[in-house]
């Protein structure tokens, strides 16, 4: 395993360009706080951020929230406000794959899509992104993990940067476990003050172990 580059060493690789592009908003925020000279604006920006920034040009009102959106279009299609929540939900998972959303959903998401398409929303906005407002010198960061809808605002032209240096790591030991119990104690008796800063646990965001840990 390639070990990670520390957010000095990439910041002393983009701090030259006039706008990066992450889909890390962690890392976004960790390199505009590390801006040493004076500048209009931030340097780094998330692909949604960037079209916010610019979603009062395509929308005249500014982008809606979701809560606004599903309670609008709730009353607009007399539909509850789960079902629509929940069709909203889809659609906007499927948008961040492919544009060609009408062909994944049933008929009721497809009443709810042919009304929000037309809302003002933040996968709108990145949608119908327009590059013009790009500068020339653009660094993008690990360009692989931008999906469809953050793609929408990457330029034809770019500098990619990675994240991980050449240098490479091993990992010492894997552990498995049977159960939460026998991994929580596990855990408890491999972190102490000595080790804390060089033992990371993975986990999906939406495992049911993520609060217990």
């Amino acid at each position: 395993m390639k070990l990670p580059k520390t957010i000095n060493q990439i910041y002393e690789e983009i701090k030259d360009f006039d706008l990066v592009l992450t889909s890390d908003v962690v890392l976004a925020s960790a390199l505009n706080r590390s801006i040493k000279n004076a500048q209009v604006g931030k340097l780094a920006y998330t692909p949604k951020e960037l079209a916010s920034k610019y979603a009062t040009k395509l929308f005249e009102a500014g982008i809606m929230n979701k809560a606004d959106i599903v309670l609008e279009l709730s009353k607009k299609l007399k539909l509850n406000l789960k079902t629509v929540h929940n069709s909203i939900e889809k659609i906007e998972e499927i948008e961040k794959n492919t544009d060609d959303v009408e062909s994944y959903l049933n008929e009721l998401d497809l009443k709810v899509y042919s009304a929000y398409k037309d809302m003002p929303s933040k996968n709108k906005a990145l949608l119908f992104f327009d590059r013009e407002y790009l500068p020339e010198n653009v660094a993008i960061i690990e360009p692989i993990f931008f999906n469809n809808l953050d793609q929408k605002t990457l330029p034809d032209e770019y500098t990619a940067i990675n994240i991980l240096t050449d240098t490479e790591s091993k990992f010492k030991n894997f552990h498995t476990f049977s159960s939460q119990e026998q991994l929580i104690k596990k855990i408890i008796g491999l972190i102490n003050e000595d080790n804390a800063d060089d033992i990371a646990i993975i986990l999906n965001t939406q495992d049911s172990i993520l609060s217990v840990i």
